[in-house]
């Protein structure tokens, strides 16, 4: 059974969706079911309820770090749509002004240039804060029914 205990690894259960804790549980419910007072399960209960409470000291530190990522992704697309906003007015002011002269193609175009790189910018951080978004979901997957998070 000790051997069991340490060779348990929550984080990988085998049907999406599961709790990753149920074998843990189980094991646990298992050993409260037992009448008869034993040294030997005793230590191996007081085993099972400190990996159950470490694992779970894990896994909500992770989700943590993790929704402390996806909030700094957030601030980072928020900063990169701003650039990019920044430039197509930009670029809209250099095309008002070309009207009258007072502003060469090649501004507009470095201008456009840059207008543009902004915006894949953006594009790109999206796509980073939505892959952090999937990692907290994937994290706070980890967590069973018997969660103790608020």
């Amino acid at each position: 059974v000790t051997h069991l205990i340490q060779g348990i690894e929550p984080s990988s259960a085998v049907e999406p969706g599961k709790a990753r804790f149920s074998l843990l549980t189980h094991i646990k419910e298992l050993f409260a079911m037992r009448s008869e007072p034993n040294a030997e399960m005793s230590v191996l209960r007081g085993r099972l309820e400190r990996h159950l409470a470490n694992r779970r000291r894990a896994v909500a530190n992770e989700i943590r770090l993790a929704a402390v990522v996806v909030e700094g992704r957030l601030h980072q697309v928020v900063l990169a749509n701003a650039r990019a906003e920044g430039w197509q007015a930009t670029v809209e002011s250099l095309r008002a002004k070309s009207v009258t002269g007072e502003v060469s193609f090649r501004e507009i175009s470095a201008a456009e240039s840059e207008s543009i790189a902004a915006r894949s910018d953006a594009l790109g951080r999206v796509l980073v804060w939505a892959k952090a978004r999937v990692l907290l979901a994937k994290a706070q997957g980890m967590l069973g029914e018997d969660s103790f998070l608020p």
